[in-house]
């Protein structure tokens, strides 16, 4: 058997099983291990990462106080910047998703910028908030440098929230809707994103969301 033929095989089935996970099914993954016992090993790393892949890609803190987060309940609410939490303050939205947002702050301790990521609804289920804070200590192992690094990792009012490195910079989705990129360009950018995606891989950790807006590109 050929090694591309065992990686398919590989990435189908964990396909399968992770959708099957998410349309609330019962997934016999014991069963999937007996019945391809020469992808077992494979499988049982990379399993509890791909449960990584459906949290999104930014979350939001809400609150209208200098110092103080509102209540948890108040799930529509905006947040009114900048606003002072802890060790950070939140100076403006970055972007937002299904599950949260992101925004810029100042981590005040060391006096620098960074991104700070937070759930969105304070109402998430337990396997979400599970499934975000696997997101945030998966990404906090990785050391690559085109994979964002994170700096923290814990709690604002009870919301759970991951600070990493601010990129000064925009989207490839952002960059492809104001200029066209020439075949050579294309290929650089698509080999930085192939060999920071293959560093990721080869610590287990596998990003089931890869996009031109989750592609971050920097000033240089």
């Amino acid at each position: 058997m050929t090694s591309d033929s065992h990686d398919e095989r590989l990435a189908l089935l964990l396909a399968e099983l992770t959708d099957s996970a998410l349309r609330g099914e019962i997934v016999d993954f014991e069963g999937a291990c007996k019945a391809n016992p020469d992808l077992e090993s494979e499988l049982r790393q990379l399993w509890g990462a791909a449960q990584l892949a459906d949290v999104a890609a930014a979350d939001q803190a809400f609150g209208p106080t200098e110092d103080a987060l509102p209540p948890m309940g108040d799930v529509a609410a905006h947040l009114r910047l900048p606003l002072r939490h802890g060790d950070y303050e939140l100076l403006s939205e970055l972007g937002r998703g299904g599950m949260g947002v992101v925004y810029r702050a100042r981590q005040i301790s060391l006096n620098r910028e960074v991104a700070v990521k937070m759930i969105l609804d304070p109402a998430a289920s337990h396997a979400a908030l599970k499934r975000f804070q696997a997101e945030a200590e998966a990404a906090a192992r990785l050391d690559h440098p085109n994979i964002v690094p994170v700096y923290e990792v814990g709690e604002m009012e009870g919301r759970p929230f991951f600070s990493m490195k601010l990129i000064q910079g925009e989207t490839l989705a952002a960059l492809l809707q104001h200029r066209k990129v020439s075949q050579r360009e294309a290929a650089r950018i698509v080999a930085t994103i192939a060999r920071a995606i293959h560093s990721a891989h080869q610590q287990g950790v596998l990003h089931r969301d890869l996009k031109p807006s989750n592609i971050l590109i920097d000033e240089q």
